[in-house]
């Protein structure tokens, strides 16, 4: 919590490339059209006063994850001993279940600006 930074993604880059122009996938984003007026998103390709393109914005960061949880069950042994088995454990687990995010935030995962994505794992221990 507490954590800002600066951005220059308010200002609408991303037709660097014609990305938008030409109706090429990007992710959702606002910006400024006489019909969509905006004071925080500027138009496609805005830069700063008299042609500054550096022109950054202090953003808030902040964010709260839960970032790994992991489910373990070993099954009793009355069980498994009839399957010639000593112990059998089976575990599962999620990294990066949720995050909560600023509001008006649209850049990605906020703690590295890209993807944040979620992994499942499964685990089998056996023991004989």
């Amino acid at each position: 919590m507490g954590h800002k930074s600066q951005s220059g993604e308010y200002r609408n880059q991303d037709n660097a490339s014609d990305i938008i122009t030409h109706g090429l996938n990007t992710y959702e984003k606002e910006y400024w059209t006489p019909e969509n007026p905006s004071n925080y998103y500027a138009r496609l390709m805005a830069n700063g006063p008299t042609g500054a393109t550096g022109v950054n914005r202090v953003i808030r960061r902040d964010f709260l994850r839960l970032s790994d949880l992991t489910f373990g069950y070993t099954i009793p042994q009355k069980w498994t001993r009839k399957a010639f088995m000593e112990r059998v454990r089976v575990t599962f687990g999620i990294k990066n279940l949720f995050t909560i995010n600023p509001p008006k935030w649209s850049y990605g995962d906020p703690e590295n600006w890209g993807l944040g994505n979620r992994v499942f794992n499964f685990g089998l221990n056996v023991q004989f």
